[in-house]
């Protein structure tokens, strides 16, 4: 009969204090997980959502590194470290038999009685080579994992011989010290694209610590509510993986430009690979590149039909190892986006969270804060390519920018501010007569969340949309108090949106005339987004992640603030800002400007619409003001052919603005995911 574990501290001694593991919990006959296993709903692994086998890249053969095909793998090998930060390896040098050998060791190793385990228990064990473990961080997480560990640290062979456990020594010291090759090459490989020689000195500093594992995830009777591994990146340089038959492993898709944006958060499954390596770029790789590496967060599922073994070596800096991006890489990008860290105080910090993905990063981070206003007035005076190169450095990476001196009066935007909490705290029913879907007056829509009837949550807020084709139609259909000050506001932010787009498009190589001017800047909408306090703004969003369609838009935010945007990936330094949410303070007079999708689309990519959300307060309501300008529906939109022909290829098609539209409003907020529609297709 299965035991029974009345609290969490019984479950604990059973599976980690005495030794019994995961596999001792297995044997004792449960016929289902216990509540302390059960992951929440985000973290579950539903393979159905994540198997993503057609993406995977190839196996890397590295013997053809040495071959006349040197260039072309090593620059399979670096996309693969710059995008997801894994790859698979073949004819890496460790012997097809060697492979088989060290599985059936584990196998062996874990299918012991639990005493022959528990004398390497990590809590009692005076061996200081040798750790046995259940879970990742038992005693911290929230959550416990499905699976058992036995770690081997190597400081020399004599101390591996003496200390390991004698069915594992010998074919696991092979393993290392073949592998150590092969790792060697690979990081010599990857730092040269960085301008880096991989010398003695440099070997000793990243690859000084080496440590095998092993990994035994026991049949689950509920895999699809627990996990094996929760996600997370490894600490340390690089990591070798061998897995075996039963696959499980899944790795996070980052963002890259040039063509994995669309997969950007996707869980991609590993298979197998009979005589293949997994390499996983860590921690420690991804600071010394300044970000161009990327860190592979993964995870692993566990199967109700067969236990699991896998085989990693961490290869580390030493505990005393200072790490920070390297001089040569700083002075390429500009600018440092890691600080020094030891490296034994990054350890402490990640191991003290527990799999958190690749949270553990930030602690290495240099903090973010938004850029500072760009003064507009001095785009005509002596400091104009100074200005134009910020603006052009904002409008490349996170694609949002506030400007000041725009040419709209203080009073005007105060005026508009009070003005929208005029018409939002007006009775019901002196709104509802512009309620959306209701309402006869073609120019101006009134509705709550974004798209309520589509959306699977709603978001907490309120809006009205005043369409402008005339100052006649503006005059005759906007809300009586609205009109006038939001007529003027739109007048004179046109202006200053012209003269960016000419600055912008000019350092594209296009000339901004009369003509292209009316194309992208054909149709304009003022909004007023009214966010109310809301009880509970740690559960909702006020408005959620995402681009907006258009060309350029102008956005007024009042003090209350709660702008967010999303920092994108650029080649030219800023890959480690990628997916980071930073806050668009308000700054008095100043206004906001997105780059919007159309404007991607034109550049080819190399502008970014920005992705942004609205968080909610419980302490006030907020109002901002966005004008929308966008081509007509009946525009055509694709890629400039002055850029096409600097870039050698379009990377999106042509696309009706009606069609955009129609696609992005039918999806609702998801991101930028909506970019996809004008995309073209890889193969």
């Amino acid at each position: 009969m299965a035991p029974i574990f009345p609290d969490r501290n019984s479950l604990l001694n059973f599976i980690v204090r005495e030794g019994n593991g995961i596999k001792g919990l297995v044997d004792s006959g449960i016929s289902k997980v216990p509540d302390e296993f059960v992951q929440p709903p985000h973290e579950r692994i539903n393979k159905l959502d994540t198997n993503f086998t057609h993406h995977i890249p190839s196996p890397i053969d590295l013997y053809q590194l040495d071959g006349p095909n040197h260039d072309q793998i090593v620059e399979v090998l670096t996309k693969a470290a710059e995008t997801v930060g894994f790859f698979q390896v073949v004819n890496h040098g460790v012997s097809t038999q060697l492979l088989e050998s060290l599985k059936d060791t584990a196998h062996q190793f874990f299918n012991q009685p639990p005493e022959k385990k528990a004398i390497y228990l990590q809590e009692v064990n005076t061996n200081p080579f040798v750790k046995y473990m259940s879970s990742f961080a038992p005693e911290k997480e929230e959550m416990l994992e499905w699976s058992d560990h036995l770690n081997m640290t190597y400081v020399g062979d004599a101390e591996a011989l003496k200390y390991w456990p004698e069915e594992c020594k010998e074919v696991t010291l092979e393993y290392l010290k073949t592998s150590t090759k092969m790792v060697r090459r690979i990081l010599e490989v990857l730092l040269l694209k960085l301008g880096v020689t991989l010398d003695d000195q440099a070997a000793d500093a990243y690859m000084a610590s080496k440590m095998v594992g092993m990994n035994f995830y026991p049949k689950c009777p509920n895999p699809e509510l627990t996990v094996g591994t929760g996600r997370h990146s490894d600490a340390g340089t690089l990591t070798v993986l061998l897995q075996d038959e039963v696959g499980g492993l899944y790795v996070k898709v980052e963002d890259d430009e040039e063509a994995h944006a669309q997969k950007e958060g996707q869980w991609i499954e590993i298979p197998p690979i009979p005589g293949a390596l997994v390499i996983n770029i860590g921690d420690t790789l991804q600071i010394l590149s300044n970000g161009r590496y990327k860190s592979a967060e993964h995870r692993v599922r566990t199967t109700n039909t067969q236990s699991r073994v896998s085989i990693p070596i961490f290869v580390r800096p030493q505990l005393t190892e200072k790490i920070k991006p390297l001089h040569e890489v700083v002075e390429r990008d500009g600018v440092a986006h890691y600080r020094e860290v030891l490296f034994e105080e990054y350890m402490k910090n990640k191991y003290g969270q527990g799999h958190v993905g690749k949270r553990t990063l930030d602690f290495a981070k240099v903090t973010l804060s938004s850029p500072p206003p760009i003064d507009m007035y001095q785009l005509d005076g002596p400091n104009h390519d100074q200005i134009v190169k910020v603006l052009i450095e904002a409008t490349e990476t996170i694609g949002l920018f506030q400007v000041v001196n725009h040419g709209v009066s203080t009073q005007l935007l105060e005026n508009l501010k009070d003005m929208a909490d005029r018409f939002f705290n007006r009775p019901p029913e002196k709104k509802v007569i512009y309620r959306k879907g209701a309402s006869t007056n073609p120019f101006v829509k009134y509705w709550s969340s974004f798209a309520p009837e589509k959306e699977e949550v709603l978001e907490w807020s309120d809006h009205l949309n005043m369409t402008y084709v005339g100052d006649a139609e503006a005059l005759k259909y906007w809300p009586e108090e609205c009109k006038e000050f939001t007529l003027e506001y739109l007048k004179t932010s046109t202006k200053m949106v012209r003269r960016i787009l000419e600055v912008l498009l000019s350092k594209l190589g296009v000339t901004l005339d009369d003509q292209a001017g009316d194309a992208y800047m054909a149709a304009k909408m003022v909004g007023m987004n009214f966010y109310p306090k809301c009880p509970n703004p740690e559960l909702t969003v006020g408005t959620g992640r995402h681009s907006d369609a258009g060309t350029l838009t102008v956005l007024l935010q009042d003090e209350v603030g709660g702008l967010y945007v999303k920092v994108e990936d650029d080649e030219e330094g800023h890959a480690q800002k990628a997916g980071q949410w930073i806050e668009i303070p308000p700054i008095p007079g100043a206004l906001v400007i997105n780059i919007g999708d159309t404007l991607q689309i034109l550049s080819n990519g190399r502008y970014k619409s920005a992705e942004h959300r609205v968080q909610t307060t419980n302490t006030q309501s907020r109002v901002s003001i966005p004008l929308f300008v966008r081509p007509q529906l009946t525009e055509k939109i694709k890629p400039l052919h002055q850029v096409v022909e600097r870039d050698g290829v379009a990377h999106y098609r042509e696309v009706l603005f009606e069609e955009y539209m129609k696609n992005k409003c039918g999806q609702g907020h998801v991101g930028k995911r909506t970019l996809d529609f004008a995309k073209v297709t890889l193969s």
